[in-house]
């Protein structure tokens, strides 16, 4: 490194020597001329020149000259001395230290405004040409590096970068692994963030409660129940203080997983750690009792949570209605409603829904349809599944001038039907032998993007069943049409099939297309859609034969 010296560092003697000769060697030089120019002066006016006109000449002229020269005599400047440089080893080891770790801190603070900027390219641009030149990074480099490539979503840059960190044994620490872990969470890659957060753990490096949140609410959001309460329980055992946000992350996912026990339980676990459970906590638990239709469970839990002094919110009534709405209690299902309203807070579209639904498993068309009515006069726009739960009442009542009316209605208010609405919606005709509406609705529907599905053709075969005469041609065109299309035959398909064509001909028609017979005693799935999690969904067994998956377009309509 070469190091430039001051104007007043520089050695005095030599440019004083320099300067002191030029002086000198001019002195003499005019002392001459004077001498000269005195001289022939002398001669020429003392001791006489005459006339003699070019001796004056000569003499003006030298004088002209001397003059010339001495004023102006100009002092050469002296070549400008170029800086001294000292070889790098003879700088001392700890301003060699000090110099790198200016430059770290420079490189630092370029890569962390990057970071902030989102720009992980020119983070790692940075980082890039401080390895490149040698420079040692340091945690804190790595980490703004991770940190950007996991802020915009780039899982792969930023596991990179954390490897190299451990490969070249840049001490990786906490920060360094959560970024990592967080991103793949994001990513929801539940799967990566438990395995690097395992990876931490085996290189002994401490995780807290966000390493170990991340993870299981990744886990929970997957719905993969097991390994969130694994990850929580590996938690506690480390003695990591769970808080809030990771006992309500696996209550989520054992409401999603139709499991009230387990929800009850990490509730009480959250009680006995000295942790007092929010309005999600109680709610996430009440909807897990209302998913398995427990009324008195439910009850009990809103009872705790208004006890504790939490207030309900939407979701812990909607809870509420909907248990009861699955136990088709239309009075239950109405006094919650009305809580609700009293709290300010059942004007939604998912309480009345609850309602409209449970007057649904009722078979209460009339008591849906006011509902309905008494939903849009307090300014609640209906969605798709409030008038879906009116049109499937009306099915259940065989009322199809009333389902006629509501899927009108839902027209002129700008809502699209769904697949569900046009199942429930045909089945009104069907139960009637109406199959031409049917096919007119199977029609509509595959206009608006909907092919017909194993629940739709169900209803369609039963109105060929229920036709007069049954239509047995049609019936087995629609069969065969639906296979090919890739629609799964089910028990339920082939025993409205039957209805029409016979046993016999069923049966050829199967060895034909190469099913066997299904399975008996499982449990039907609902009308309108797939069987609820956690219940086995009746289906055939197809002989060895490459497997071939087809899509399910059904669903209860609380679900769409």
């Amino acid at each position: 490194m070469q190091i430039e010296q001051s104007e007043d560092s520089k050695p005095i003697s030599k440019v004083a020597h320099g300067k002191s000769g030029q002086h000198s060697t001019h002195s003499l030089l005019a002392v001459v001329a004077v001498i000269l120019v005195v001289f022939l002066l002398d001669a020429a006016l003392f001791r006489g020149m005459g006339n003699n006109y070019e001796e004056i000449f000569a003499v003006v002229t030298l004088v002209c000259l001397t003059g010339t020269m001495l004023s102006q005599r100009v002092v050469p400047k002296a070549a400008p001395e170029k800086p001294r440089s000292f070889p790098r080893s003879k700088l001392s080891p700890g301003k060699l230290k000090a110099e790198n770790e200016r430059s770290i801190i420079g490189y630092n603070m370029a890569i962390d405004e990057a970071a902030k900027a989102c720009d992980s390219r020119r983070a790692e641009e940075l980082l890039a040409t401080m390895l490149a030149a040698g420079m040692q990074a340091n945690a804190i480099t790595y980490n703004s590096v991770i940190h950007a490539c996991a802020k915009v979503g780039n899982l792969g840059r930023a596991e990179h970068w954390l490897q190299r960190m451990i490969d070249t044994g840049v001490g990786a620490n906490v920060i360094s692994y959560n970024a990592v872990i967080n991103a793949s969470a994001k990513a929801d890659d539940a799967a990566k963030a438990g395995a690097w957060l395992q990876k931490m753990l085996d290189a002994e490096v401490e995780a807290n409660v966000v390493s170990y949140s991340t993870v299981i609410h990744g886990c929970a959001r997957k719905g993969d129940l097991a390994l969130a309460e694994s990850w929580l329980q590996k938690m506690l055992d480390a003695g990591v203080e769970a808080n809030i946000i990771s006992y309500n992350s696996v209550i989520h996912a054992s409401a999603r997983q139709y499991a009230a026990e387990k929800a009850e339980h990490w509730l009480e676990k959250m009680i006995s750690q000295g942790l007092e459970p929010n309005v999600n906590s109680y709610s996430a638990v009440i909807d897990a009792c209302a998913k398995v239709g427990d009324v008195p469970r439910a009850e009990k839990w809103m009872g705790k949570m208004l006890e504790m002094g939490v207030e309900p919110n939407v979701v812990s009534f909607s809870a509420m209605i909907d248990a009861c709405a699955k136990k088709g209690d239309i009075v239950k299902a109405e006094e919650w409603l009305g809580k609700s309203l009293d709290a300010g807070l059942g004007d939604n579209v998912n309480s009345f829904s609850g309602v409209i639904d449970a007057c649904a498993k009722a078979g209460d068309a009339e008591r849906a349809e006011k509902w309905l009515e008494y939903m849009l006069a307090r300014g609640v726009k209906g969605d798709v599944v409030a008038y879906s739960a009116v049109i499937d009442a009306c099915a259940k009542a065989g009322d199809a001038e009333r389902a006629q009316r509501i899927f009108r209605l839902m027209q002129s208010k700008g809502v699209k039907a769904s697949i569900i609405t046009y199942t429930s919606y045909a089945r009104t005709f069907a139960r009637r032998g109406r199959w031409m509406e049917v096919e007119q609705i199977a029609k509509a529907m595959n206009e608006q993007g909907f092919p017909v599905n194993e629940y739709f053709l169900n209803v369609l075969l039963s109105a060929y069943a229920a036709g007069h005469p049954k239509q047995a041609a049609r019936a087995e065109e629609a069969f065969h049409n639906a296979q090919r299309s890739g629609v799964q035959i089910n028990e339920y398909v082939v025993a409205s099939l039957e209805r029409v064509l016979g046993r016999p001909r069923v049966t050829e028609i199967l060895q034909e297309i190469d099913l066997k017979r299904p399975v008996r005693g499982q449990r039907a799935p609902p009308r309108n859609g797939p069987a609820v999690p956690g219940r086995s969904k009746p289906g055939y067994e197809k002989k060895p034969k490459p497997a071939e998956s087809y899509p399910s377009l059904g669903g209860n309509p609380k679900q769409i």
